[in-house]
């Protein structure tokens, strides 16, 4: 009796989108992996969806892959799908932009906040600087008057 020479596999399930192919669940049971494939191309997300059988080959000391289930061959993005992609990162790059303007103007306010606080103090230190001088003034010209006068 001949020696087998490839090892069970695994199913592998994997979906179209953006472009690329992504691995999204792995099975050791053809039936399984074939029914959430299924299910998976019901999703209008995914352009196609396909079942990779992965094993390896003792003999050529190499893994094989064979495609055992694909629910349609990859189509491309409809003009209505680029265009809602379009919108949406529109959508999305608007509010990025008026997040990084609320953000911008919190910062403004806040750096505004800091500048009144800091020349409040400034002020306050001013003031009470020339009513000691004032005071130091007249303590010393009364002195003076005093001094001169008798």
């Amino acid at each position: 009796m001949a020696q087998a020479n490839v090892s069970a596999g695994t199913y592998d399930v994997q979906v179209y989108a953006n472009g690329q192919w992504r691995s999204v669940a792995a099975f050791d049971d053809r039936l399984t992996a074939i029914d959430q494939a299924k299910e998976l191309a019901e999703n209008p997300r995914f352009l196609s969806v396909k079942v990779m059988k992965e094993q390896f080959d003792e003999l050529r000391q190499l893994y094989v892959q064979q495609t055992v289930y694909r629910s349609a061959p990859v189509r491309e993005e409809t003009p209505e799908h680029k265009e809602r992609k379009g919108e949406q990162a529109f959508k999305r790059l608007g509010e990025r932009h008026r997040q990084r303007l609320t953000r911008e103007q919190a910062i403004r306010q806040a750096k505004q906040a800091q500048r009144r606080q800091t020349w409040r103090q400034v002020k306050f230190a001013l003031g009470l600087t020339f009513r000691l001088l004032l005071i130091l003034g007249a303590g010393l010209g009364i002195l003076y008057y005093i001094l001169t006068q008798y």
